[in-house]
């Protein structure tokens, strides 16, 4: 990583790397990288192509896509 970014590695508050978002949302790195293409995961990315993220915008979203899984799942398994 270009050092000039050092001090989000240092900054709790930053998710710096693929491996922090994963530990970090309980998912697979794998899984992670999916979320973020497929679902709009609040994941970017620095200059130097490292995935950021923020824990308190992770977890509103996480909240927010698991109430979306249950309302969709919810919809199929009522037989309206």
């Amino acid at each position: 990583m270009d050092s000039s970014y050092n001090f989000l590695l240092r900054d709790d508050s930053w998710l710096v790397g693929w491996s922090r978002i994963a530990k970090f949302t309980g998912c697979s790195i794998s899984t992670c990288r999916r979320l973020k293409e497929e679902c709009g995961m609040p994941v970017r990315r620095l200059p130097t192509g490292t995935p950021v993220a923020i824990p308190g915008e992770l977890t509103m979203w996480l909240i927010y896509y698991n109430d979306d899984l249950e309302e969709e799942k919810r919809k199929k398994d009522d037989p309206k």
